[in-house]
């Protein structure tokens, strides 16, 4: 028919060298990121999957360049909007995946929330990012891309602040608001981040381009988890003891505490470590749990408010793109 276009195909011979060492390099520092918590970022375990990463990453690099089709075509990060389309989508995956994996297991294990219930309460901002996407992602064809990212990594950035003084005591509302916030901010960057990165490579590069964007975000996004979760478990040790400390017999609260069950005949001091007087009277063990709920509440807050910092950097590379109107 003459109304019919031909369909183009991307023909290249597959670079086996490179996918073998560039999926262990990924492979393994996926590993390190999923098992660092639970293994201990010291063990020999994760120091070997590291060290395996670091082999595949540097034999890639070594053996692309000789490489008559590559993998990975350096030469596209050549592309100046390119290349800070890819950082900024890294600082996005960071800062979002990694605030966004914490948020359920601050519903369920601080706010006692039930499976299902966090994920109603996680429904609203997908709605909002469902709904936002595409109106934005016209707009972006429209006026350009690169103000509707600046202004989507500052709104997400808000919403993340939004939660610097969550508590036990936070309605629903102070957990919901922020996360439409969120989508709406997401929902702005989806679209522009995707079709600017596209769009600004050579046809050629297209297949390349549309691979390495979720790349670079899957490999933020695992960084980003296992960034948050590590500083999360530093943070908690952190308060663990500057609350404890404070907790001594010069402590008033403290000392009417101790009176209370120095009268029942039960408590011995042992102002050090709550949780061995604890073992003695079992009132104490209530003060042990407050103290820990405390930290960890604070530690969670810590986390919102560096993921919120880290999309506020996200903003400076956002500016620095040049805004190319797709029409």
């Amino acid at each position: 028919m003459e109304d019919d276009h031909k369909v183009q195909y991307f023909k290249a011979n597959f670079d086996f060298i490179g996918f073998i060492f560039f999926a262990m390099a990924i492979a393994f520092i996926l590993i390190a990121f999923n098992e660092g918590q639970n293994k201990g970022w010291d063990s020999s375990y994760i120091h070997i999957c590291e060290l395996l990463s670091a082999s595949g990453f540097v034999m890639f690099f070594l053996f692309e360049p000789f490489i008559s089709h590559p993998l990975i075509d350096f030469k596209i990060f050549e592309n100046y909007n390119f290349t800070l389309i890819t950082l900024i989508n890294a600082v996005r995956a960071i800062a979002l995946f990694g605030s966004l994996f914490i948020m359920p297991v601050y519903l369920e294990n601080i706010m006692d929330y039930t499976p299902y219930t966090t994920g109603l309460i996680m429904m609203p901002s997908a709605i909002a990012v469902a709904l936002s996407a595409p109106v934005f992602g016209k707009g972006a064809d429209r006026w350009g891309s690169k103000y509707f990212i600046v202004f989507g990594m500052a709104l997400t950035a808000v919403s993340l602040f939004l939660y610097w003084n969550l508590s036990v005591q936070s309605s629903l509302y102070d957990i919901i608001y922020p996360s439409i916030i969120r989508g709406i901010g997401l929902g702005m960057l989806y679209s522009p981040i995707m079709s600017t990165g596209l769009n600004s490579v050579k046809k050629e590069q297209i297949p390349e381009a549309s691979g390495l964007l979720p790349i670079t975000m899957r490999l933020a996004s695992g960084f980003g988890i296992a960034y948050f979760t590590n500083y999360l478990a530093t943070k908690k040790v952190y308060y663990l003891t500057r609350y404890g400390d404070k907790i001594n017999d010069k402590n008033f609260t403290f000392l009417k505490i101790k009176s209370f069950f120095n009268n029942s005949g039960n408590f011995k001091t042992n102002t050090g470590v709550i949780a061995a007087s604890a073992k003695i009277n079992p009132g104490l063990g209530i003060i042990d749990s407050i103290v820990k709920m405390f930290a960890t509440v604070q530690s969670y807050d810590d986390v919102f408010i560096i993921a919120g910092v880290i999309c506020l950097a996200g903003i400076i590379p956002a500016l620095m793109l040049k805004n190319k109107i797709h029409r």
